[in-house]
């Protein structure tokens, strides 16, 4: 299974980072935008779980997807959705 963790950043930015990578795959100013990429990136890779973290620590949320739909897209360009979310350079 694929972990990915949200959290604050210390500029006040969300990312959202897989468990074990030093760099976030995806940094935005706004949680919910942030949690919206995220989870629908989540439910088309399939075997994910999102885990949302609170900001004075813990967690939040958690999110499971364990199957890809219909064997549907596996990157977020194959989604043609939303590009809110930059990724971080």
């Amino acid at each position: 299974m694929n972990y990915y963790h949200v959290t604050l950043r210390t500029d006040g930015h969300w990312q959202a980072h897989r468990e074990g990578k030093d760099f976030p795959l995806l940094v935005s100013e706004n949680r919910d935008e942030m949690l919206e990429d995220i989870l629908e990136l989540g439910k088309a890779m399939g075997n994910t779980c999102v885990l949302v973290h609170a900001p004075g620590g813990g967690y939040e949320e958690q999110h499971t997807f364990l199957d890809r739909p219909f064997g549907g897209p596996r990157s977020r360009e194959a989604l043609g959705g939303r590009r809110s979310a930059r990724p971080h350079k």
